[in-house]
């Protein structure tokens, strides 16, 4: 404020008048506005099938590694089936293997006991 009233109005003034948007202006952005729009719509227009083939390369990848990780039900029930009859003949062998184990073990004691008796005849004197 410079005291005088008619010097501060007319400034007063021409802070308005400087504020003030005109048609030619409003105008000026509407074309920005509208070049911005276009150079979108372009990028866009380029970007979508870059980034569509992508998405369908992932899902490939994806199908593939799906179709590696898959086992067929009628593969798993094939092994399920051959799993168990491997573990039922494991257990008939076993029942036949247990009870000749037992039997050599007699057998090596009942050897000992004989190589025992051996050493010790061995060892008397001969009878005169």
């Amino acid at each position: 404020m410079s005291g005088d009233a008619l010097a501060d109005f007319r400034d007063a003034v021409a802070d308005v008048a400087a504020c003030i948007v005109t048609r030619d202006d409003l105008m000026t952005v509407r074309t920005e506005m509208t070049g911005i729009r276009d150079d979108l719509r372009a990028e866009m227009t380029r970007t979508r099938p870059e980034i569509m083939a992508h998405i369908d390369r992932l899902q490939d990848a994806m199908a593939l590694q799906h179709e590696e990780r898959t086992i067929d039900i009628g593969s798993a029930e094939r092994a399920e089936r051959l799993a168990k009859a491997a573990q039922s003949d494991a257990a008939a062998i076993g029942a036949i293997v247990t009870p000749l184990v037992r039997l050599v073990h007699a057998m090596r004691t009942q050897l000992d006991d004989l190589a025992e008796q051996v050493r010790v005849l061995k060892q008397r004197p001969p009878a005169a």
